[in-house]
Order: C-alpha cells, then structure tokens, then sequence
C-alpha cells in the first residue's frame, strides 16, 4: 500500500469514529447532566420540605408551651396536639440515616414527647437547649446538603 492509501483509510476510519464516537460521548455528557439536574432538584425540594416542617414543628411546640404556660389548657385542642404529632413523624421520615440526622430525629422526638408532663422524664427536659441543638443541627445540615446541591450531587 502506498502513503497516499496509508492517508485516506486513516482519514476515512478517523471519519468514522468521529460519527460514532462524537454522538455516543454527547450523549453520554447529557445524561449526566440531567441526572445531576434531576437529583440536585429533588435534594433542593427535599431541604425546603425538611425547613418548612421543622419551622412549623417549633412554631406550634412553641405556641402549645406558651398556651400550657399561660395554664389555658383549654386552648390545647386535640388538634394541635395532632399536628404536633404528625409533624413529629413527617420529620422523622424525611430524614436520613446518617448521625446529625439521627440526633435532629432524636431531639425532636424527645421535645414533642416532653409535652407529656405526666411522665417524669418529660419534666427533666431542658426545652431552651433542646430547641438551640435543633436549630444548630438542621443549619448544619440544610448548610452540608446545600453544598452537595450547589456541587450537583
């Protein structure tokens, strides 16, 4: 085979490979951009849902403990009893198993059951410094799952 052969099969399988392998990488490229898109969205959804339940969470313990320290126990309705509750769980569910996780879910827990007065354990519960841990940990973690957002984790 001479040069000039040489040259053109090179020219044609470069060619080749350019329209086989360009498509191919792009679209590879584009998968995981839109993967990244997609779980990055969802993670951003996932801290607002967690804040706007935990704000809700502390906003209605606060109003239940005022009300209880006011003794108008007769404004303690069931239902707030059970959004308190509710919100209680919702938490808990959209955490994950991880530590800082596992001590917010923990905290909350122990705050939503410290309105229970009647056990001995719930009165022994430092309620100031059960709400600053709270607060402290879930910007600890909205901080460390913005991070991941913003790097498209």
């Amino acid at each position: 085979m001479e040069f000039a052969q040489i040259v053109q099969v090179m020219t044609a399988a470069t060619a080749v490979l350019a329209i086989v392998v360009g498509p191919c990488a792009a679209v590879y490229v584009a998968k995981l951009q839109i993967r990244a898109s997609v779980v990055s969205n969802n993670r951003q959804q996932w801290i607002n849902s967690l804040r706007d339940t935990l704000s809700e969470f502390l906003a209605k313990q606060l109003m239940v403990r005022s009300l209880n320290a006011e003794r108008r126990a007769n404004d303690l309705s069931l239902p707030r009893i059970e959004d308190t509750a509710r919100l209680t769980f919702k938490i808990r569910f959209l955490l994950a198993d991880e530590p800082a996780h596992n001590e917010l879910a923990e905290l909350v827990s122990r705050l939503a059951d410290s309105m229970n007065q009647q056990k001995p354990e719930n009165r022994i519960v430092d309620v100031s410094a059960c709400l600053d841990r709270i607060e402290d940990l879930a910007i600890s973690i909205f901080k460390h799952e913005w991070e991941r957002v913003k790097a498209g984790d």
